[in-house]
């Protein structure tokens, strides 16, 4: 009965950096195994599209990470979503931080 209760958290990143991208999934699924879903986006616009669709289906993304110079892009996403928390970092302390605050 181990995880019946708990959230799943869905998380959308952004960034073009593969090596970067790899970490922050290896991070995020090692601290928070089973109640993570993580998508990850090449593009602003293809990432857009993703959250706004499934904001649609009602199955919203509770939080999108970006790369720490995608600052225009948080703006877009805070008044377009401001239930979607933003978090914007360079590097994996920031990243475990950041997401310690937000993930339960």
């Amino acid at each position: 009965m181990n995880g019946v209760f708990f959230k799943k958290y869905y998380v959308a990143i952004l960034n073009d950096d593969d090596n970067f991208i790899n970490k922050t999934i290896n991070l995020l699924t090692k601290l928070y195994k089973n109640r993570i879903i993580i998508k990850t986006f090449k593009t602003p616009k293809s990432m857009f599209q993703a959250i706004n669709i499934s904001k649609i289906k009602n199955q919203p993304f509770d939080i999108a990470i970006l790369n720490s110079d995608e600052i225009e892009e948080k703006i877009i996403l805070n008044y377009s979503n401001p239930s979607l928390k933003v978090i914007l970092c360079s590097d994996e302390t920031s990243l475990k931080l950041e997401a310690s605050k937000l993930l339960l």
